[in-house]
């Protein structure tokens, strides 16, 4: 579902009309892919047993349906995807554009690679983090988290369908949306945020199936304060997917007009390649941070991340505008002094 969605957003340049339906399209089903797992749920940690003493378990599935997913859409790509530019006429090319601000082209790249950290930190951790703060086992954390983005994908929808149906994105302030959703990420991570007061999580012994926290893996054990269940899941659904699902929209679109009415495939490409280098460091460093400091020092990491990227709009804003072609009589000027 995500490769599908993903893959409606690539061609989204290509059809005629109905860029606002492909791109609501897009996102609902990438909201969806992720969500599927709470489907296999019931295949349970021994699964089912199928040819050569192979078992499909409910860790197994949603990796076997995403190869199958990724296979169908690799075919589609080569088969019938048919790249045509739409938009860009031949008599356009007489008149050149100036080239797009790199500092602001810059920022949206580094907001991309932020904004995906901050969600691939939250999926990473998701089970081990609900077994350890809300003493789940693994079963249970599995079912909890894949509920929980069956939520999340609902409210993601929600959110969208105004931009869907109304069309308030020609009407919002994309800078201002932009700082808006940083400093959601912002909220969720301070309200989230293990504090030093309150209970202290459960330390359980070795190997032991039940949730908590293991002394003898983790040192920070005893000193971990715990975060409430329902506190979590509601900010995780309220503030952070809804925060992710509109910045996904706004960010895209100011990179896109920053950018300029000029063939986007090369710096779309880095712009989406931030992401996917977000998505590959950031499980190693926060692995290794989790593994010495527990979830305060991942937090902590993450705070810092939202609030340098925070930083860099607020310093740089009046630059973050899109980009403008000089009038006709400004650019004969131009080529009169030249």
């Amino acid at each position: 579902m995500m490769l599908i969605g993903n893959l409606i957003y690539l061609i989204m340049d290509t059809l005629p009309s109905g860029y606002r339906y492909a791109m609501a399209a897009s996102r609902v089903l990438i909201g969806i892919g992720s969500r599927l797992q709470a489907l296999f749920t019931p295949l349970g940690e021994e699964g089912v047993n199928l040819v050569f003493g192979w078992s499909l378990t409910m860790y197994k599935a949603p990796a076997l349906l995403a190869a199958v997913i990724n296979i169908c859409g690799i075919l589609l790509m080569y088969f019938a995807f048919d790249e045509k530019y739409a938009g860009l006429k031949e008599h356009d090319k007489s008149t050149p554009l100036p080239p797009a601000d790199f500092i602001a082209v810059a920022i949206c790249i580094v907001t991309r690679f932020t904004q995906l950290a901050v969600s691939t930190n939250i999926e990473t951790l998701g089970s081990a983090y609900s077994m350890l703060m809300f003493d789940l086992s693994a079963p249970e954390a599995v079912s909890v988290n894949s509920i929980s983005q069956a939520v999340q994908g609902i409210a993601a929808a929600v959110i969208l369908l105004p931009f869907l149906f109304f069309d308030i994105g020609k009407r919002l302030k994309q800078r201002t949306v932009n700082i808006a959703c940083i400093l959601g990420f912002l909220t969720f991570h301070l309200i989230t945020y293990p504090w030093d007061f309150g209970k202290y999580v459960t330390i359980h012994q070795q190997d032991s199936p039940a949730g908590g926290c293991d002394a003898h893996r983790f040192p920070w054990c005893s000193t971990m304060p715990k975060v409430d269940m329902w506190l979590y899941y509601a900010s995780l659904c309220l503030v952070f997917e809804m925060t992710f699902a509109v910045s996904n929209v706004v960010l895209s679109t100011l990179f896109s007009k920053i950018i300029g009415p000029r063939r986007q495939g090369t710096m779309q490409g880095i712009f989406q390649m931030s992401g996917s280098v977000a998505r590959m460091a950031e499980p190693v460093i926060l692995n290794l941070v989790y593994s010495h400091f527990g979830p305060k020092g991942v937090w902590q990491v993450e705070i810092a991340q939202l609030a340098f990227t925070l930083l860099l709009w607020l310093v740089f804003l009046p630059r973050l505008v899109p980009l403008e072609k000089l009038p006709r009589k400004e650019e004969s000027k131009q080529k009169e002094v030249a």
